[in-house]
């Protein structure tokens, strides 16, 4: 059975028959779904409180999916999924710059859309009290900015805990290096705080390097990988 954490989804597009899939899917699990154009997008985006948006990048008039999430940026922080077809590269790194949005490529395929919103629908909203992980023999404490190892306690700042738990959530799989920047940082241009980005990246690594088995993996290019044991 597959498990929701949308209540509320809206499909900003003119693909009729995507449109028309979302929208079969989601009724049988009582989950409300609108299918809008881009000229719709800002009035539903402030009387429906979407929980995610899908948005095409392909659409045209009068902007394209990119721009359109630009200036639903400037007035919420709602999840976004892009989708479009793959030979659409630019496009999709551009978009992906943006802060809490993913990407899926068509044809969509259900389960890997649900388990996508789920995650970025619980990195945008996570109450972050809450979180507590496990790195290897350490416990990664977030609402008080900690790492706890061996009885002694490592204390991060603000950002370096939003970094850490950014990898933690993509642990052992490589992300995207600018991406990472904007999301955290909440920024469009990713080489504005690129330096602020690389001294937090350099003391996580001096914290986790007493951690037996959990480093941070920096050797493909503009890629990062937070490493732990499985």
């Amino acid at each position: 059975m597959k498990s929701f954490t949308m209540k509320k989804v809206v499909y900003i597009g003119n693909d009729l028959e995507l449109g028309t899939q979302l929208t079969q899917f989601f009724l049988k699990h009582n989950i409300l779904t609108k299918v809008i154009t881009e000229e719709e997008a800002i009035e539903v985006l402030h009387n429906c409180h979407p929980d995610i948006l899908l948005i095409e990048l392909q659409i045209k008039i009068p902007m394209d999916g990119y721009l359109l999430a630009k200036k639903i940026r400037l007035q919420s922080n709602v999840a976004i999924i892009f989708t479009s077809t793959k030979r659409q590269h630019v496009q999709i790194s551009k978009a992906l710059y943006l802060p809490h949005t993913d990407h899926i490529s068509k044809p969509v395929g259900i389960d890997e859309m649900v388990a996508r919103m789920n995650l970025l629908i619980t990195r945008t909203t996570r109450p972050s009290e809450l979180l507590r992980y496990q790195l290897g023999e350490a416990v990664f404490i977030v609402c008080e900015q900690m790492l706890e190892s061996n009885g002694k306690h490592l204390h991060l700042s603000r950002l370096e805990t939003a970094v850490l738990l950014e990898l933690y959530y993509y642990r052992n799989q490589h992300v995207d290096r600018n991406q990472l920047i904007c999301n955290i940082w909440k920024v469009f241009d990713w080489k504005s705080v690129e330096s602020s980005f690389q001294n937090v990246l350099w003391k996580l690594r001096k914290h986790l390097r007493v951690i037996e088995g959990v480093s941070i993996d920096t050797h493909i290019k503009l890629k990062v990988k937070l490493c732990v044991p499985e």
